[in-house]
């Protein structure tokens, strides 16, 4: 799609998801996906949808990342200034069982009627039971259990903690994330963890380590990935050493 930015994308086992985030004017919720089975360079092989057509919701968009709890996929909210809406809370939900232009596979859920601090997302991770959203503009994280069809707040619980996270993975046991420190000139931020075998808002479940005292010339990273023995960190500033860390 020209003139679109995208940030993030997502794989549910059939399809590969990219999720649009900006153009020069407007945070359109538009959503590419690609079959893997066909060819690449093949028309046929991509379909694009409009959620905030789909769902009747013109303020949804601007989204930074999608989350996958094995039968939905989860479109992360962040920002949509256009819309007067800087600190995005507006999540769109997509049902992978259903057609991807069917409009009653999509769901809105709007996270700030859960909390007024429930917005600016930029990571989300599952665990096999629940889901992790992980806040970038704000402190607020949020963990939704999956066990039931509805996306509500009783089957969610809030953790106010660390901010500007960019990237997460889950190994099995510990849901990790990598955070900006937001200093200049910038540094590699921290590395932060959960251990999801402690109850979700107690204080010992969660620990970081400044990336610095391990890398002091590493500029900051934009992303983490997991290929089931190594987390990789994947660096995003120009004018700094563009150092790819990498941590069992």
């Amino acid at each position: 799609q020209p003139n679109i930015g995208y940030a993030g994308g997502a794989f549910d086992g059939n399809y590969v998801y990219f999720v649009a985030s900006t153009t020069a004017d407007s945070r359109p919720a538009v959503v590419v996906r690609f079959d893997p089975k066909k060819p690449f360079d093949d028309v046929a092989s991509w379909q694009r949808v409009d959620a905030a057509a789909l769902l009747g919701q013109p303020a949804l968009g601007g989204f930074w990342g999608a989350a996958f709890d094995g039968a939905r996929l989860y479109f992360l909210p962040h920002e949509n200034t256009p819309a007067g809406e800087p600190c995005s809370s507006r999540m769109a939900v997509y049902d992978t069982r259903k057609a991807l232009d069917d409009a009653s596979a999509w769901l809105h859920v709007n996270l700030s009627e859960w909390s007024p601090n429930l917005c600016g997302f930029a990571s989300g991770v599952f665990d096999g039971t629940y889901l992790y959203l992980l806040p970038y503009l704000r402190s607020t994280a949020l963990r939704i259990d999956t066990r039931t069809e509805e996306i509500v707040p009783a089957n969610a619980q809030l953790f106010q903690r660390w901010e500007s996270v960019t990237g997460a993975t889950f190994d099995g046991r510990f849901v990790n994330f990598h955070m900006r420190d937001g200093k200049e000139p910038v540094r590699g931020g921290f590395l932060g963890r959960y251990d999801t075998r402690q109850p979700f808002k107690s204080e010992a479940a969660w620990s970081r380590v400044d990336l610095a005292t391990i890398v002091p010339s590493a500029g900051a990273f934009c992303g983490m990935a997991y290929d089931g023995s190594g987390h990789y960190l994947a660096p995003c500033e120009l004018d700094r050493p563009r150092v790819l860390m990498r941590f069992q």
